[in-house]
């Protein structure tokens, strides 16, 4: 109810030629917070948004439950293990720069440019944040957008007086792999190496590939892969929807499964491709991983 409100406010704020749309998940887990400090930071957020996109653009606010239980996600997150309900917001605007996003919560730090702004908004998002038992996430890249996920601690079901359904534990027994090899495209080291620990423990062997023109060029040379795992956004000729264009015209029999950083597919609208395509969004469990590159290996072995 509390970002209906501010919602409708920001719209009247903003103006008609910024899109908002939201994605409000039907139950959410009760959480500890100031509603007051949490009406500013979704302004803040959004107004920021708004001087991103310049003279128009979609902005997505979206709030979930999340279940962070594995090491992974955790490392790849920089969050605790733990139930999280997560605000989002993304844009389709200028995006950041590596040495903007390093700086983004710094007091006073800004990339407007003079009178526009006084540097504070992140720094009061991420102080509110942390204050509340939580964790803030950025994820941008220049010319395409920027996403802000802020993590705030669900409350223990110890202290509810009555149910209220999280994402859920469970530990069932992952499907794995038998051996089929997949070819991980992915720009950052760290977050690619990440990646192959991830599936390597699914029980696939790995090929690696800095970007999408380097995976390209691995396949033309006679890489023999079963699945091709990229990340969306990558330096280079090919993004992660060029080099899945390619692989379907040139290779259609090998399946290719997409990462993005982003909420929602708020991005996508800045990026040319032909249909829809298997797009797995960050954070992802382990067992969401295991599971749909399970299903599309499946679909392959039955064609």
């Amino acid at each position: 109810m509390l970002c209906t409100d501010t919602l409708t406010l920001l719209k009247r704020t903003i103006g008609a030629s910024y899109r908002i749309r939201t994605d409000f998940a039907a139950e959410l887990a009760p959480v500890m917070i100031d509603p007051v400090q949490l009406q500013s930071a979704l302004m803040n957020l959004a107004l920021n948004s708004r001087d991103a996109m310049g003279s128009g653009g979609e902005l997505l606010v979206s709030i979930a439950n999340v279940v962070i239980d594995d090491s992974y996600m955790a490392q790849e997150t920089d969050i605790e293990p733990g139930d999280y309900v997560r605000l989002s917001v993304s844009d389709d605007g200028a995006g950041m720069g590596l040495e903007a996003q390093r700086r983004a919560f710094e007091p006073f730090f800004t990339t407007k440019e003079e009178g526009g702004g006084t540097g504070l908004g992140l720094a009061m998002v991420y102080g509110f944040v942390r204050q509340s038992g939580g964790h803030v996430t950025l994820y941008s890249e220049l010319g395409l957008g920027t996403s802000f996920g802020l993590y705030f601690p669900a409350v223990p079901h110890e202290m509810l007086t009555k149910d209220v359904p999280l994402a859920g534990h469970q530990h069932h027994a992952l499907p794995r792999g038998n051996g089929e090899t997949i070819l991980i495209v992915e720009d950052n080291p760290r977050v690619r190496k990440l990646s192959v620990e991830r599936i390597h423990d699914l029980g696939f062997a790995t090929l690696e590939a800095e970007n999408g023109d380097r995976a390209y060029e691995m396949l033309k040379s006679g890489a023999q892969v079963d699945l091709v795992f990229s990340d969306l956004v990558m330096p280079g000729t090919l993004n992660g929807y060029d080099l899945a264009a390619k692989i379907t015209k040139e290779f259609p029999d090998l399946k290719v499964l997409l990462a993005s950083g982003y909420a929602s597919d708020v991005i996508t609208s800045s990026m040319e491709h032909d249909g829809p395509l298997d797009i797995l969004h960050k954070p992802y469990r382990q067992s969401d991983l295991a599971k749909r590159l399970h299903a599309m290996l499946v679909d392959t072995a039955e064609d």
